[in-house]
């Protein structure tokens, strides 16, 4: 009975390595063209699948910086495309230079987008690898505590 707890808790450490290699995005593309009519393609990757999206604009689009500030740590950057028919996500972006990369992709995609010429322009942003690195180093010292913890209780019960 005293082993169920840590059973739990291997499940968890389980479901936690599967949600770590699974969920993160590893890689957002975004690709807007100015031809005829100006359509952008958007791609967001994970370790299982790849979405797509092809998204045609009117003349009116432009690329924006999102700034969300969080109440603990750094704020979160994103970056959009707006026209008449909305705001669409097309990427966020992460470190310490958040920011300012994504203001220069804005730029780089809003030079594409009020062109009166053909244009094209390819963006792509992925996270700084040191974060999945934290993570998982983060998820095998909680699995080193919980087999210590169950090492212990282990020995205590051996004793008694």
């Amino acid at each position: 009975m005293k082993t169920v707890p840590f059973l739990i808790l291997a499940l968890l450490l389980g479901l936690g390595a599967v949600m770590l290699y699974r969920a993160p995005v590893r890689r957002y593309v975004v690709a807007c063209e100015r031809a005829t009519q100006v359509t952008c393609d958007l791609e967001q990757a994970t370790a299982v699948s790849t979405q797509r999206w092809h998204v045609p604009l009117g003349s009116d689009a432009s690329a924006i910086v999102r700034v969300v500030p969080q109440r603990r740590g750094t704020a979160r950057v994103f970056l959009y495309i707006e026209s008449a028919a909305g705001a669409i996500f097309a990427a966020e972006f992460e470190g310490a230079d958040a920011s300012a990369a994504a203001g220069t992709a804005a730029a780089q995609l809003n030079r594409v987008l009020r062109a009166s010429t053909p244009a094209v322009a390819r963006v792509e942003v992925a996270p700084p690898p040191l974060f999945r690195w934290i993570a998982w180093g983060a998820l095998g010292a909680m699995g080193l505590l919980v087999l210590a913890g169950y090492r212990e209780v282990q020995s205590r019960a051996r004793a008694a």
